[in-house]
């Protein structure tokens, strides 16, 4: 683990503890900034605009179709009730079409044989079989171009064009983030000031870790990054009914900072994030925390 060392190869007798903000008010700065809002609010359009396209398109080939096929699960809840009963009923839909020419040649098929006597002979027969085999492959080839224009069956298909549109609205957010928090950093001066800790002189014995102290009794220690975090004994056990000692609280998170002049800025600790919650913390004035 990273320490602090003095210039004679022991531990530094005091560390500085930084009075930084907490992640989530750097994130809020740049989900407040001018420019990230406007992209965002683009985006967020441009994916409302691949949803719209993605319904009319659906809808579309339902209504085309007579509805949905065997096998097509809509996921997005683009087909109410109301539309599939409208899509059935429509008289030039892809599947009372078929139906229509089935009922059709079924008709022609017993009046051509009844007219040579043979309506009760196996040509009845072998016909009516030749004829709803027909019919189902056409079903089946009905089913397959509704497939292939949601998606699930081409690439050029409704469903494909939504999510390319969909992702590519947020393609650039790392971008955005940081041109953020380059504009940023060009108005806010350094918020914040340290808080110098002392080295516990018995921290061997009470801690068996390097135990540094704030003046107002909060205990850190050094953390992975070299820097100090707040320090509770790994071995503490709260009696029943007792409460736990006082665990050490970060510094008082810092207010938003107000324009002033050009300096130093501790707002390149904003996290770098993409939707999701922080996985780290500040690291000390300079670094960047990820997330």
């Amino acid at each position: 683990m990273p320490m602090y060392w003095d210039g004679g190869g022991g531990l530094a007798g005091s560390m500085p503890v930084h009075d930084i903000p907490p992640p989530s008010w750097y994130r809020q700065q740049v989900e407040t900034e001018p420019g990230y809002v406007a992209w965002k609010s683009g985006a967020d359009q441009a994916r409302t605009d691949a949803g719209t396209r993605r319904r009319a398109a659906i809808q579309a080939l339902a209504l085309q179709y007579g509805g949905i096929p065997t096998g097509y699960a809509d996921t997005y809840g683009d087909l109410s009730a109301s539309d599939l009963a409208l899509d059935a009923a429509n008289p030039q839909s892809q599947l009372n079409r078929l139906k229509a020419s089935y009922a059709t040649q079924q008709q022609q098929l017993s009046t051509s044989l009844a007219a040579r006597g043979a309506l009760h002979s196996g040509d009845y027969v072998y016909g009516q079989d030749q004829l709803a085999n027909q019919y189902a492959t056409n079903l089946g080839d009905a089913a397959t171009a509704f497939l292939g224009g949601i998606g699930q069956g081409g690439m050029a298909g409704a469903a494909d064009d939504y999510l390319q549109a969909y992702n590519a609205a947020y393609a650039d957010q790392g971008t955005q983030i940081n041109d953020a928090i380059n504009r940023l950093e060009q108005l806010y001066p350094t918020t914040g000031t340290d808080t110098t800790a002392t080295l516990d002189p018995d921290w061997s014995t009470k801690y068996s870790t390097p135990v540094y102290t704030t003046p107002d009794g909060n205990l850190y220690q050094i953390g992975a990054d070299g820097n100090l975090e707040p320090y509770v004994p790994s071995d503490w056990a709260p009696a029943p009914d007792t409460a736990p000692p006082a665990a050490a609280a970060p510094a008082p998170a810092a207010p938003a900072p107000t324009t002033g002049a050009a300096g130093p800025s501790n707002i390149s600790l904003l996290p770098y994030y993409y939707g999701g919650g922080p996985l780290g913390r500040p690291q000390g004035p300079g670094s960047v925390v990820y997330y």
